[in-house]
């Protein structure tokens, strides 16, 4: 958690060790609150930004002062004033616009698996799924080139998504993307800029 109990007795002049669960309790719920606030799942990228202990130490006093009849909808009002510049913030290099994710898109995995008379084969699984937005700039979004004298369609696209352990962790070697039912290979991951605000993969769609 980004607020230690220790922090948090200190915060709110506690000089007793009664409530340390309590408070423990209240910083979890304080954290996941403000989380929900800002529109942020992962739980690294939250604690990197600026503003986001003093808001997440707010809602825990808040809870812990009111734990008898806790006005919640007046904490998230309060919450969504502190945290105005996290559920607005614009890199200098990379803008992540929340409006924009909205495409599901699975990453798979390859990997070897066992099937039922003892033979080794790779397989796709599911490795991880989350929201992302949808460029189509990537491989000039969609171009022709020539097969075996056949011309054909050549779909690449782009997938941002936000930086997180499990992105983190993907590579094109050994990854591939699902989108609309369709299948497509990762040809090159962009860390941009490496500020471990988001990825962005390019890709190419799988023929059938």
């Amino acid at each position: 958690m980004i607020v230690t109990v220790k922090e948090m007795k200190n915060y709110l002049r506690v000089d007793f060790d009664d409530d340390d669960v309590l408070l423990s309790d209240l910083i979890e719920q304080g954290q996941q609150i403000c989380m929900d606030v800002a529109r942020i799942t992962d739980e690294d990228e939250f604690e990197d930004l600026q503003g986001t202990k003093i808001a997440v130490q707010y809602a825990a006093a808040y809870l812990y002062e009111h734990r008898e009849k806790a006005d919640h909808h007046q904490l998230v009002m309060d919450l969504r004033s502190l945290l105005f510049g996290v559920r607005n913030r614009d890199s200098e290099v990379v803008v992540l616009k929340i409006a924009l994710m909205n495409e599901k898109v699975i990453f798979q995995k390859c990997s070897v698996v066992k099937d039922g008379i003892g033979n080794h084969r790779n397989a796709w699984t599911e490795d991880y799924c989350c929201f992302a937005t949808i460029g189509g700039e990537g491989l000039a979004s969609s171009r022709e080139a020539e097969t075996a004298g056949t011309v054909v369609e050549d779909v690449g696209m782009t997938v941002t998504v936000r930086y997180c352990k499990k992105t983190a962790c993907i590579r094109s070697v050994t990854h591939r993307i699902l989108f609309r039912d369709q299948v497509y290979d990762i040809v090159s991951v962009d860390h941009l800029n490496y500020k471990k605000k988001c990825l962005k993969f390019t890709c190419r769609k799988v023929r059938r």
